[in-house]
């Protein structure tokens, strides 16, 4: 079975990654942002990317760094960028995400 990898962009601006096989992709999306997911992909990411749908009502959730240095918007708690590629490392290493 393929597995993926999924980079998670947490709010207190550190990154890691999760892998996980297309049978799991919902399961670790939704975990990976502590609830239901909504797509974000619209800051300028050109990839696909998620946060909690419900993040300005979720106790504990605080306005994510890395979305609030790179795209000057107000993404509360995680995002998740799923499937993730060397285009879309590179990417995120030019949008100084990732090292280089």
């Amino acid at each position: 079975m393929a597995t993926n990898t999924a980079i998670i962009l947490h709010q207190d601006g550190t990154v890691s990654e999760v892998t996980y096989t297309d049978a799991q992709s919902l399961n670790t999306l939704q975990g990976a942002v502590g609830g239901w997911i909504e797509s974000v992909s619209g800051y300028g990411f050109g990839m696909d990317a998620y946060a909690n749908e419900e993040g300005l009502y979720t106790p504990g959730l605080a306005l994510n760094q890395h979305m609030a240095r790179v795209f000057g918007v107000g993404i509360m708690g995680n995002v998740v960028i799923p499937k993730v590629t060397d285009f879309k490392r590179k990417k995120l290493a030019k949008l100084g995400i990732l090292p280089a």
